[in-house]
C-alpha cells in the first residue's frame, strides 16, 4: 500500500504534456494519474495511524506500560535525519539559483508548522500533519494508560479509542464543511485539524486488530475479498470528479478515500505473505517511499524543470518525465540506503525495539 501511495503522489505532481501532442489513450491515462494522485497522501495517513499506534498498543499489551518519551525518540530517528537533509539540500539549491527564502517558510520548517506558517517544499505540509498526530497520540495514550494502570491491575484496552475517533471524524468533517465555500480551501485543507480523521481511522483499525480483532473474522477469505472490493469501490469518486471541484469532493471524499484504504488494509491483515509475491516491486517502492516523498518535489523543481523545458515539445516532456520518475525513485533509494537505514540501525542500537517485559 505504501508503494501504491507513493506512485499516486508522483502522479499528483506530474507536469502535463503539451496539448494535442500524445495519443488520446496515453493522455487519458496521464490525466487519470494526475487526477487521482492526491489520494496517495490519505493512504499514507491511514497507514501511519495504523502502524504507529500499533507500536504503542503492542508495547502496552506486552509490558503493561507505555514509554512515550522512548516512542517519540524512536520516531525522531525515523523522521528527522532524512527530513533535515532534504531541507539542507533545498537551501543549497535556492542559494545556488538565487531564489528567495521567506522567513515564514523557514519558521514553518523549523517548528513543523508547514501547513500553517509556510514551507520550503510543497509536500512538507503532510509531514506537519503527521508530526502533530504523533504528539497528540503519544499524549493521549501516555496519559490514559498511566491513569488506568493505577486503578486496574491489568493491561489497558484503550476503550476510549473509538469515541475519540468518532469525535475527530465529526470535528474534521464538520470543519471541512464549514470552510468548503472558501476560495482558499485548497490551502485550508492542508491544516492538521481538517485532516486528522484519516490518521485516527488508522488508529481505530489498529485498536480493532490488537484488542477486538476476533469480532471481525478477517481470517475468512470470503470476507477479506469483500472488504477489498468495498474498499476499492470507495475510491470511485476520485476517478470521476476533479479534486475539490464540488462540495462532496471538498468535504466527504477524504472520508471515502480513507475508509476505502482502511478496508483494503484490513482485507490484507491476515493474508499470507506468499500471496503478495507477484507485487514485490510495489513493496520495494514502499520501502523507499518516505525518501521518495521528500526528494521528488525539490528534484523536479530545482533540476528537472530547468533542464528539460517540458512545455516546449513532446520530446522535451518525455525527457522531463523520465528524469522526474527515475530521479525520484533513484534518489529515494540512495537516501534510504545512505541516511535512513543507518539512522534506523543506530536507533536499534541505542533504543532497541524488543525489550524484556518488567
Amino acid at each position: 500500500m505504501r508503494g501504491v501511495a507513493i506512485i499516486l503522489v508522483l502522479g499528483a505532481h506530474l507536469r502535463p504534456p503539451p496539448l494535442h501532442s500524445i495519443p488520446p489513450e496515453v493522455s487519458i491515462l496521464l490525466d487519470l494519474w494526475m487526477r487521482v494522485g492526491w489520494a496517495g497522501v490519505d493512504i499514507f495517513f491511514v497507514l501511519s495511524g495504523y502502524l504507529v499506534s500499533g507500536l504503542l498498543f503492542s508495547e502496552a499489551r506486552n509490558r503493561h506500560t507505555v514509554d512515550v518519551k522512548r516512542f517519540l525518540i524512536r520516531r525522531a530517528f525515523k523522521i528527522y535525519p532524512l527530513f533535515w537533509l532534504t531541507v539542507l539540500l533545498i537551501f543549497l539549491a535556492r542559494s545556488i539559483l538565487n531564489a528567495p527564502i521567506s522567513p515564514s517558510d523557514v519558521l514553518g520548517e523549523l517548528l513543523f508548522l508547514q501547513n500553517y506558517v509556510g514551507k520550503l517544499s510543497g509536500p512538507h505540509w503532510s509531514l506537519a500533519v503527521e508530526e502533530h498526530f504523533y504528539l497528540l497520540l503519544a499524549l493521549l495514550i501516555g496519559i490514559t494508560h498511566t491513569k488506568l494502570r493505577r486503578v486496574m491491575c491489568e493491561p489497558n484496552f484503550f476503550t476510549w479509542v473509538p469515541w475519540v475517533f468518532v469525535a475527530i471524524v465529526i470535528l474534521s468533517t464538520g470543519l471541512r464543511w464549514f470552510h468548503q465555500g472558501s476560495e482558499d480551501f485548497w490551502h485550508l485543507v492542508m491544516q492538521t485539524h481538517l485532516r486528522l480523521d484519516s490518521l485516527f481511522l488508522g488508529v481505530f483499525l489498529s485498536w480493532l486488530r490488537h484488542y477486538r480483532f476476533g469480532m471481525l473474522g478477517i481470517r475468512h477469505q470470503a470476507l477479506r475479498f469483500t472488504l477489498f472490493n468495498l474498499g476499492c469501490l470507495l475510491f470511485i469518486p476520485v476517478f470521476f470528479f476533479d479534486y475539490l471541484s464540488t462540495w462532496f469532493m471538498r468535504v466527504l471524499v477524504f472520508n471515502s478515500v480513507s475508509v476505502g484504504a482502511g478496508l483494503v488494509l484490513l482485507s490484507g491483515a491476515h493474508t499470507p505473505n506468499s500471496a503478495f509475491q507477484w507485487i514485490r516491486p510495489l513493496s520495494t517502492m514502499g520501502l523507499y517511499s518516505y525518501a521518495i516523498y521528500l526528494v521528488h518535489e525539490p528534484w523536479q523543481r530545482y533540476f528537472v524543470w530547468r533542464i528539460s523545458n517540458p512545455d516546449e515539445s513532446l520530446l522535451s516532456w518525455w525527457v522531463y518525465f523520465i528524469l522526474y520518475i527515475s530521479g525520484a525513485i533513484g534518489g529515494g533509494w540512495l537516501l534510504t540506503a545512505a541516511v535512513e537505514q543507518p539512522a534506523l540501525r543506530l536507533r536499534e542500537h541505542l533504543f532497541p525495539k524488543n525489550r524484556t517485559a518488567p
